[in-house]
């Protein structure tokens, strides 16, 4: 039983720093586009400065700036917040449950 409980713990700390990273770019694609928009542009920059053609450089563009591309953030990083508070919900279950 304790490596279910370890299980949860690794889970439950995997889902909160995906959740930390998630959490700060969902809030600049969703309220600063203006910021979003230019890190793309930066990309794009770089990727022909090494080199690439343009259509290879600004592959995917249509869909970051798309608002699908928001909602399905917005989605994942609530998605991972639910995950993480479902691991340490279980954890403290199954830890009364095992002793």
């Amino acid at each position: 039983m304790r490596s279910a409980l370890t299980d949860f713990v690794v889970g439950f700390w995997l889902c909160s720093v995906a959740f930390i990273l998630y959490a700060p770019l969902t809030f600049i694609i969703t309220r600063r586009t203006h910021l979003w928009i230019r890190f793309l542009n930066a990309g794009e920059a770089f990727m022909m400065r090494l080199g690439f053609s343009k259509r290879v450089a600004s592959f995917g563009r249509g869909f970051s700036e798309s608002r699908r591309f928001a909602v399905s953030m917005v989605v994942f990083t609530f998605a991972f917040l639910l995950l993480a508070i479902f691991h340490a919900v279980s954890y403290f279950y199954f830890r009364n449950r095992a002793t």
